[in-house]
């Protein structure tokens, strides 16, 4: 459906350029969407067909947003915790000698069963 839709959309655009490239286009859109609709087992080939085509723009889109958003906002964050010193997950050792963590009881037993 969208392969239909994108195709009109196209020439509609073209309309005033190339009136003949429009109809080709519209003519073409009208074909796919009838193909689709009457021969309910083609449109699993149209639908593969499309993503077949689709997959170069949405790797490339999808590589350019994520490496965005790492460059643009996780990188900044992330030098700047490192430059102020945080440590969430205390891994710097400093005097220690293992990574080993200490920690006193809090809550009794009978408190897991007193959830509320």
């Amino acid at each position: 459906f969208s392969l239909a839709v994108l195709l009109a959309l196209i020439g509609w655009a073209l309309q005033a350029a190339s009136p003949a490239a429009a109809l080709v286009l519209w003519a073409v859109s009208t074909a796919q969407l009838a193909v689709y609709y009457l021969l309910p087992q083609s449109r699993i080939l149209i639908i593969r067909g499309w993503q077949f085509v689709t997959y170069p723009i949405a790797w490339l889109v999808g590589h350019i947003l994520f490496g965005g958003v790492f460059c643009l906002i996780l990188l900044p964050i992330s030098l700047v915790m490192r430059l102020i010193g945080y440590d969430p997950l205390r891994l710097r050792r400093g005097a220690r000698t293992t990574n080993w963590q200490d920690r006193q009881k809090s809550r009794s037993v009978e408190s897991y069963f007193r959830q509320y």
